[in-house]
């Protein structure tokens, strides 16, 4: 009977382990995350894997992941709210969403309805690597093209709740958003020139010219170039083939009289140009908030 008892407890004890090992496996659950390095490339790693080479060379991890884009399906293991966060000289509220996998994202304070969220949801994360938080953990941040965040790059961030989504479902989110950011991206080139041509078209250069660089007219023509996945786009945003075409068309005006002010070098048209800028620069921010 005691070799019984003693067999008992230890079959016991060893139950208890085996359950121990299966919960700790299973709360750390180590994601493949989809990266697009600084230099353009697009790999597969696990935030350990992004950890390992930040602990094995800091300044390798600097220049390949720091401020890359990241995408993934992670798990919520808690929702901050409206917590002050030190910005410079002042203070902003910020929201963030602590993930499973070792991951915390920061968000502009009520970007998101965070009521929208609970532990155990699935998300979908799209935003970029900021920073080793401890050689634990990997904070997530809309980034500048300086590798430092404001208002507006914090808003880049996209999390989408996919609990109960079917993979297809998933894929379906991911090939949207994947679209709209390159979208997106294209009109914030056109919206730069733009607001560029608004602001200097007509002024003369030093050698008398009133010629914009020819760099400067091909990026301007051809910004918006790209075919883009409308049809998925559309199921957001109706009509957004029309939307962005109206959009190419009055830049293809644009420039135009530009290149026509180049060859003639007269002021003539200054006026026109500004006004059809500022008027396309509208439509184009008004374009990019429908796609945020």
């Amino acid at each position: 009977m005691k070799k019984n008892k003693k067999l008992i407890i230890f079959l016991g004890i060893l139950v208890l382990i085996i359950v121990a090992i299966f919960f700790s496996k299973l709360n750390n659950v180590d994601t493949i995350a989809t990266i697009i390095t600084r230099n353009g490339e697009t790999e597969q790693l696990t935030k350990k894997e992004l950890i390992n080479i930040h602990n094995e060379n800091e300044a390798k991890f600097d220049k390949n992941y720091l401020g890359a884009e990241i995408s993934f399906i992670g798990t919520v293991s808690k929702v901050e709210y409206d917590f002050l966060e030190q910005m410079g000289s002042s203070r902003s509220s910020r929201d963030a969403i602590i993930l499973k996998e070792g991951y915390k994202v920061y968000l502009p304070h009520d970007l998101y309805d965070m009521t929208e969220f609970s532990k155990g949801d699935k998300v979908f994360v799209c935003s970029n690597i900021f920073s080793i938080i401890s050689g634990t953990s990997i904070e997530l941040r809309g980034t500048g093209g300086s590798i430092g965040y404001n208002e507006t790059s914090l808003k880049t961030t996209i999390i989408k709740n996919v609990t109960g989504k079917s993979e297809e479902e998933i894929s379906d989110i991911k090939e949207t958003i994947t679209a709209k950011k390159d979208l997106y991206s294209a009109l914030e080139m056109a919206e730069d020139k733009l607001n560029f041509i608004t602001k200097y078209a007509g002024n003369v250069a030093p050698s008398g010219s009133r010629k914009f660089a020819d760099e400067f007219l091909n990026e301007f023509n051809t910004c918006l170039e790209k075919t883009y996945n409308y049809d998925l786009i559309a199921t957001e945003i109706p009509d957004i083939k029309g939307q962005v075409e109206n959009i190419k068309n009055n830049n293809v005006q644009i420039y135009n009289l530009l290149v026509d002010m180049g060859n003639t070098n007269s002021d003539a048209n200054v006026s026109t140009i500004k006004s059809n800028a500022r008027d396309n620069l509208r439509t184009v921010q008004e374009l990019m908030k429908k796609l945020k």
